[in-house]
């Protein structure tokens, strides 16, 4: 007999974040499409690849349903406010496939670092998209 799918059962996924960062003011400042884009980097998280974070602004612009200039936008505003820091910058390759920046999440732990919680040392926001 099979067990019914309940709480222990379920096999979905879900995306947390800690209520530290979501009553942040830093968070809580940022409008509603560089908060969707953290949402969508936080979903590439799997638990241990922090650090290594792929997603181009061509995907984040499918995903977000924008341009790709809005979704570089997004990506400008959440990097300069301390969310998310690229540990290697995109790049086409010589056979001309393009790879990605890779993104670390700030309030995340990378490669056995505690996390740093960039976006509580940032000053006042600055003006975004």
């Amino acid at each position: 007999m099979t067990r019914p799918q309940g709480k222990r059962g379920s096999k979905s996924k879900f995306i947390m974040i800690d209520h530290s960062v979501f009553n942040h003011p830093a968070y809580r400042s940022l409008k509603v499409g560089p908060r969707s884009l953290f949402f969508e980097l936080i979903a590439r998280f799997k638990g241990y690849n922090n650090g290594k974070i792929y997603l181009s602004s061509r995907q984040a612009a499918e995903r977000l349903n924008c341009t790709k200039d809005t979704a570089l936008a997004y990506f400008k505003v959440l990097e300069n406010r301390g969310f998310i820091v690229a540990v290697k910058q995109h790049a086409l390759g010589v056979e001309g496939k393009g790879r990605a920046t890779e993104w670390r999440l700030t309030h995340l732990p990378c490669d056995g670092s505690k996390p740093t919680f960039d976006f509580t040392k940032k000053s006042e926001p600055q003006q975004e998209n």
